[in-house]
């Protein structure tokens, strides 16, 4: 596996005092196949070819901990949670994980093994979670479901039915984020239409003119806040829109009718690349995972097989601490280091179907949620 040249160097590497001009990052000069043949001089090196020689070990070391890494993280172990289908995770900064589902079922853990169901008070599925990532006092708790229901929740316990904008679009839920203050939700109407709204509360909701348009175009089935951006994103089918206040949108991009496939779910990580999963289209669309950093344009593309809507997880996709990718369908995790080059593992009973994925930062494991209705979990990564 080849790994990029490291920006980062371990402290004990031997740094010059004049780097390659305008970087961090220390000269490294390969030496000639003649000098590879010496084997061990007793001459110093020069500089450049020493720090080639510590820039192979680095590579060498993250290599080994990448494939560590990945052994760990895609072995799952089953627990119980309930006996039913979870269709959605998150996870607070203090460590505290909330799945949701169908009837009103919402289970909440530290440790990904020990789950605590707690009364939501409704009966109705619930499609959606999501924490508003603000520590402590602040920190708050939505989750959307069938029918309108809005709920919210200041410790992921105790929960109560808020004020939903949904209304007329009471059919489905599945878009919801947070960012600079703001919550946006999404919902679908028994006619077919998709309305977007803002809150600053997550109580006092606004209307936005849905920027993918009316009728079948206007499905709205993801989104995202993208810190390094500064705007949210949300996706649909095949189309990308972006605002920075959830009021004002402006549509990145859009493929022609009849060749569009569904962007199901969408993940920005810490240095504002975004990874989409989606069914495949056609043409210029025919794949069905996306990276891209403004919406417009697409770094990598990949086909990995078509799933089926229902067995795509609208929280497919997710990103650790470090930088490792994941993407969820159907029975497998697709996962990634860099972005560029990813790989396909199975890692639970073909009949299953991850319907949620996060990751643990503070206890640093993988988690997600099968359609069997168990919860899985990794072991901790090192």
């Amino acid at each position: 596996m080849a790994l990029n040249r490291p920006t980062k160097y371990p402290r004990w590497a031997d740094l010059p005092t004049d780097p390659i001009p305008g970087t961090a990052i220390p000269p490294i000069t390969e030496p000639s196949e003649s000098v590879k043949n010496q084997g061990w001089v007793l001459e110093k090196p020069s500089l450049g070819v020493f720090n080639w020689l510590l820039n192979l070990l680095y590579q060498w070391i993250a290599y080994q901990h990448q494939s560590l890494r990945r052994i760990l993280c895609l072995t799952f172990y089953k627990k119980s949670a309930g006996s039913n289908v979870h269709n959605s995770m998150d996870i607070d900064p203090a460590g505290l994980m909330v799945t949701v589902g169908n009837a009103g079922k919402i289970y909440t853990s530290t440790d990904g093994t020990t789950w605590t169901s707690q009364t939501s008070g409704t009966s109705e599925n619930l499609d959606k979670v999501r924490h508003n990532q603000i520590s402590g006092a602040g920190g708050l708790w939505v989750a959307v479901g069938d029918h309108g229901l809005l709920l919210t929740s200041e410790d992921g316990e105790t929960w109560a039915t808020g004020t939903s904008p949904l209304g007329n679009y009471a059919n489905y839920a599945t878009p919801l984020a947070y960012g600079n203050g703001v919550w946006i939700i999404a919902g679908l109407n028994s006619s077919g239409e998709w309305g977007l709204f803002w809150s600053t509360d997550a109580d006092t909701w606004n209307t936005v003119t849905n920027p993918f348009g009316t009728g079948a175009g206007s499905s709205i089935f993801g989104a995202c806040w993208n810190e390094v951006a500064g705007k949210f994103f949300i996706v649909g089918q095949s189309t990308i829109a972006h605002s920075a206040d959830g009021a004002a949108w402006t549509v990145s991009k859009s493929y022609p009718a009849g060749s569009a496939g569904q962007y199901l779910s969408i993940k920005a990580g810490p240095d504002g690349v975004m990874v989409i999963a989606a069914l495949a289209g056609s043409g210029d669309d025919a794949y069905n995972l996306f990276v891209t950093t403004d919406g417009a344009t697409f770094s990598t593309k990949k086909f990995f097989g078509n799933p089926s809507d229902t067995n795509y997880a609208h929280d497919s996709v997710t990103i650790d601490e470090l930088g490792m990718w994941s993407v969820a369908y159907n029975n497998v995790i697709i996962h990634s280091f860099d972005t560029v080059n990813w790989a396909m593992e199975e890692i639970c009973d073909v009949a299953n179907v991850i319907k949620a994925h996060i990751y643990n930062p503070v206890l640093r494991f993988w988690c997600f949620a099968g359609s069997d209705t168990y919860i899985y979990r990794s072991r901790a990564e090192l």
